[in-house]
Parts: C-alpha cells; structure tokens; sequence
C-alpha cells in the first residue's frame, strides 16, 4: 500500500493520525506504532517504521522515539578517534584549493 493511498484512506473515513511511535528496537529491526482516530475512538495499528514517518510527515502528526529506543540504537563514542579524524580531515581540508575540484572535473 503506498503511503499516499494510506493518507486518502484515513482522510476519505474521516479519520486522523493522531501520532506515530518508534517503541522497539530487537534484533537491528525498528518497530512501530501508529495511532489513529475517528471521534472519541482511536486505534493502534502495528506498522514499518519507514512507511509510519512517511504517513505522519504528510498528515503533519508528531512522530515520537521512545528514550529506550534512541539509548539502544545509539552508537557509541569514542572521543580520542573523533579527534583524530577531525585532525586529519583539518588537515586535508587546508592542503586543497578551489583549483583542485576544476582540475578533477576535466578529468572524469
């Protein structure tokens, strides 16, 4: 089903995404929740995280992460390897000229 069928769907039944939940991280897969509503009513429905946000982004509706989700996904730091990458892209970055990206585009 493509995202915007989703939208006309839930516009056509008057209904409304009331928010979309990023609740669950197991085995490198992101699970979602999105909330909908008619009325009073309101139901969740299991969904692909990629196709919630997209859904949301067209209905202007909040997405949420839950903090246990983003701590899980989190990458972690290391802060001396950081500062030697940052060094040495410095580093390149002041040995190259304006010249250097003309020079490159004749060749391709």
């Amino acid at each position: 089903m493509t995202h915007d069928l989703i939208v006309n769907f839930l516009t056509a039944w008057d209904m409304t995404l009331q928010r979309v939940v990023i609740q669950a991280l197991r085995d490198n897969t992101f699970y979602a929740v999105m909330t909908v509503g008619k009325g009073t009513k309101k139901k969740e429905l299991d969904a692909r995280p990629s196709d919630a946000i997209s859904v949301a982004l067209r209905m202007n509706a909040p997405i949420w992460v839950l903090e246990e989700v983003v701590l899980d996904a989190a990458m972690p730091v290391d802060k001396e390897a950081d500062a030697a990458e940052k060094e040495a892209f410095h580093d390149f970055l002041s040995d190259i000229s304006p010249a250097d990206f003309a020079e490159r585009g004749r060749s391709i």
